[in-house]
């Protein structure tokens, strides 16, 4: 279980699946695998301002977030039913869009009522998610939007930091934009909020990571900046994530008191050229390539990248595929026998090694055990010498565990007739 990136697909566009100031049902079907529990969206505005809107479809009308949204590029999390909808709104039909660009798989929760995290303007305020943290889980980083209602202005100030730390992130961003903030023990950060207009002060969460998922928030505060940004201006540009095991990252754009800067980001081999503006403050997601790399796109020059977290290569352990078929041997003629090719499966073989336990233990003398770990198959062969029966586990294991299967070899005795054929001669 873990989270993954894909190359975006829309689920929200020109042609639905919403009609103007209502909400409907939007569906993942067939666009992300049925594991997923949840989605990481990337909200476009398609340049018209309006008002979109998110919500698991348990929520009631009172619970549902509502944006607005003036324009720019930045991601939202929302949780999946188990038929894989949620539900969306949006005010201005050719302006609301929405690609996936990842999802979840477990290893994370999504709150049917959002939290509501207070704060009053020009105020640093602790917010603590535990209200909201089920038995036995381990938070890592809360997933928090920065909305208001829909009577708010379209651009807030808005930051995060941790407790009792007094440096901050805040700036301008989009109302709605989302950010992955690290909890600390007490699963408390802290937030910050400016907004001279209307509704709600502070912001909503979502929901949580636990620490069990394949994500890993760089330490330091405010996140690590990297030299991300294209030396070309209008250009999209391939440059490297620290560390090079990132698979996917969060990603904070950055610039101090200025927005409406085009920025894209994306994963090497990309079709994808989707660039907008938005706020000073501003947050991405992409998948990167085996070496850690992604391909960046700016307008301006001068602008801060922030890794707020990345995920790594997910757990991936070898998993049985097919049953091995019992098999027959018989004593003082030659058995040979290889494990279909088809029995086990695993994203990288190069890392697999077979095993093989006869009788929970060596085989016996007769036998020899030849493995084949890229083919992930066992070969068999020797001349039994005892009528007998014995049990063979054979055994793929990865760095991330292993899968088993057992099957049973039954040596006949001489002359029965197992696997081979008998000559009567008679007699007259």
């Amino acid at each position: 279980m873990a989270i993954q990136f894909i190359e975006p697909v829309a689920i929200v566009d020109d042609t639905g699946p919403a009609a103007d100031s209502t909400w409907a049902t939007a569906d993942a079907t067939g666009l992300v695998p049925a594991s997923a529990t949840g989605l990481i969206l990337r909200i476009k505005s398609g340049g018209v301002s309006g008002h979109y809107g998110i919500a698991m479809t348990n929520s009631t009308l009172s619970e549902r977030i509502l944006m607005r949204y003036a324009g720019g590029n930045y991601i939202a999390f929302i949780g999946l039913d188990g038929s894989q909808q949620f539900l969306c709104y949006r005010n201005t039909i050719n302006g609301m869009q929405a690609d996936i660009v990842g999802y979840f798989e477990g290893e994370v929760y999504f709150a049917p009522d959002p939290l509501v995290s207070t704060a009053a303007d020009n105020t640093w305020t602790t917010t603590d998610i535990s209200s909201i943290v089920q038995v036995g889980d381990t938070p890592m980083a809360a997933l928090v939007s920065f909305s208001l209602d829909d009577t708010a202005d379209a651009t807030i100030s808005a930051g995060w930091r941790p407790v009792g730390d007094a440096t901050d992130i805040s700036d301008n961003c989009d109302n709605g934009m989302c950010a992955v903030i690290p909890v600390d023990v007490n699963n408390q950060f802290e937030i910050y909020h400016v907004n001279s207009g209307a509704g709600l002060e502070g912001g909503r969460i979502l929901g949580y990571i636990k620490d069990t998922a394949n994500l890993t928030i760089p330490s330091g505060f405010p996140p690590p900046s990297y030299d991300l940004e294209p030396s070309t201006v209008g250009v999209w540009e391939q440059t490297t994530t620290v560390p090079s095991a990132a698979r996917g990252i969060f990603l904070l754009g950055a610039k101090s008191g200025l927005g409406g800067w085009d920025l894209g980001i994306r994963k090497p081999g990309s079709s994808d050229t989707f660039t907008d503006s938005g706020g000073a403050l501003v947050t991405m997601a992409s998948g990167a390539d085996a070496s850690g790399q992604v391909e960046v796109y700016t307008g301006r020059t001068g602008d801060g990248y922030h890794v707020m977290a990345y995920t790594t290569a997910a757990a991936s352990p070898p998993t049985l595929e097919n049953n091995i078929a019992d098999q027959t041997a018989t004593v003082d003629q030659v058995w040979n026998y290889t494990t279909p090719s088809n029995t086990f499966s695993d994203d990288d073989p190069s890392g697999v090694t077979m095993s093989v336990t006869v009788d929970g233990g060596a085989a016996p003398a007769w036998m020899t055990v030849t493995p084949n770990h890229t083919q992930m198959t066992v070969s068999f062969s020797g001349t039994p010498t005892t009528a007998t029966s014995y049990s063979i586990e054979v055994t793929a294991t990865d760095a991330d565990g292993s899968a088993s299967d057992t099957f049973t070899l039954t040596v006949n005795p001489a002359g029965s007739g197992g696997g081979g054929s008998t000559l009567f001669v008679i007699f007259g």
